[in-house]
């Protein structure tokens, strides 16, 4: 990311080394499987970690973005590639979500029912939002309000 905004010549960008969550805590991420080899952009968080047999986990300190974006500043766009942590994330970002009404671009992993849950149902589609459209493995929301 640094690099990216290094060549871009992006300034207003705050890099945190942190996952997003529900709330502040550190958790275990799966960086590499049982052989060792790196799981590099597919690492994920694996709650309640027990079984060594499943790779090398590192420690990792999440945040939530309500805590991470200041309450003065509007935001357009959430965008989450977090490898199956979407719903913990979205928690973290309630009071975001409601006030500034962003975009949301969404990864969803074979597999998830996320977008098709009562949570998400009662969290994000009864405030407003409804799926826009879909590119590249994400789902696109949008809210009207």
């Amino acid at each position: 990311m640094k690099i990216t905004t290094l060549i871009n010549d992006i300034h207003n960008i705050e890099l945190k080394h942190a996952g997003l969550g529900e709330r502040n805590e550190k958790l275990a991420l799966l960086v590499s499987d049982e052989r060792g080899l790196a799981r590099g952009g597919s690492s994920q968080i694996i709650p309640n970690y027990r079984d060594e047999k499943l790779g090398r986990t590192e420690t990792v300190r999440i945040v939530t973005i309500d805590e991470s974006i200041p309450t003065d500043r509007s935001i357009s766009i959430i965008q989450l590639d977090v490898e199956g942590h979407e719903k913990q994330a979205l928690m973290g970002a309630r009071k975001t979500i409601q006030r500034c009404l962003p975009i949301l671009v969404l990864e969803v992993i074979p597999g998830s029912t996320l977008i098709h849950s009562e949570w998400f149902s009662e969290k994000i589609i009864q405030i407003g939002y409804k799926m826009l459209g879909s590119v590249h493995g994400n789902v696109i929301f949008g809210c009207n309000i």
